[in-house]
């Protein structure tokens, strides 16, 4: 399902020579907890230690984002500190203040988010939820390591870092949830979608679906989400999609979209 309802970051990542993609966050244990628990994070980090973080991180009332250039110092360390301020319909203000701190050590980024959403109306505060310090885990493309549980990602979109994160338990992929860049036939989009789990295959491999619908002021989009992958003890590799068709009340096709087919791995 299309999720956590955050607004649009159409983002430019430039494309620096010897430039490493990390991706992750934090895996919810179910899609019904995944509004309260759910935070994706990319990197794209330079050879001299610069580069730009994204940040998405569900609160329970709405999702706190930002998109911030960092440094690393000479231990790996950073923090950060955003406040974003957005105009939401009915004269409501959305304030939102993520604050990020970790170390990157080679292939690994791990630390801690905090994501405070507060939504005001003529200068009250109507509603406000916080996540609270969680514990968030990234890997660089290309990296290898062995375990199980959580995994952490990027899909192969290239124009940024597209995060990706799934929760294995015994015979089961709990949840996947992902960014990913939609083209359509009216311009194109980036999203995030969390799906729900099935089952593992005793080699390992598991085929994820999903369809759903939402309405808009244009009419009714129908969702369809494939994810296909392998859990082996050295991480997860696969593909998964996108597709949708905005139809207007009368059935008249309005939109397609899709986000093609995207390979992606993910490590423990």
């Amino acid at each position: 399902m299309r999720a956590l309802a955050a607004a649009a970051l159409l983002l430019l990542f430039p494309a620096t020579a010897g430039a490493a993609d990390y991706g992750g966050g934090t895996a919810p244990d179910s899609v019904r907890r995944a509004n309260q628990q759910l935070t994706l994070i990319g990197f794209r980090m330079a050879d001299d230690g610069t580069g730009t973080v994204t940040v998405k991180v569900a609160a329970g009332c709405g999702v706190a984002a930002t998109a911030e250039e960092i440094g690393l110092a000479a231990d790996g360390t950073f923090a950060l500190e955003d406040t974003e301020r957005v105009r939401r319909p009915g004269g409501v203000r959305q304030i939102s203040k993520v604050t990020l701190s970790g170390q990157m050590v080679g292939p690994v980024a791990s630390g801690t988010v905090r994501g405070v959403v507060t939504f005001r109306r003529g200068g009250r505060v109507v509603e406000r939820c916080d996540s609270v310090d969680r514990e968030w885990n990234a890997r660089a493309a290309g990296a290898t390591a062995t375990s199980t549980g959580a995994f952490y990602g990027l899909t192969d979109e290239t124009s940024r870092p597209f995060p990706l994160v799934l929760s294995v338990a015994g015979s089961r992929v709990r949840v996947a949830a992902f960014e990913y860049d939609a083209r359509c036939r009216r311009g194109g989009y980036e999203w995030e979608n969390i799906t729900p789990g099935g089952r593992l295959a005793a080699n390992g491999t598991f085929s994820l679906r999903e369809r759903f619908s939402r309405r808009w002021e244009e009419g009714r989009e129908r969702f369809r989400v494939k994810v296909d992958g392998q859990v082996t003890p050295t991480g997860i590799t696969g593909t998964l999609s996108v597709t949708s068709v905005l139809r207007s009340p009368s059935g008249r096709v309005r939109d397609r979209c899709t986000t093609g087919k995207r390979a992606f791995t993910a490590l423990p």
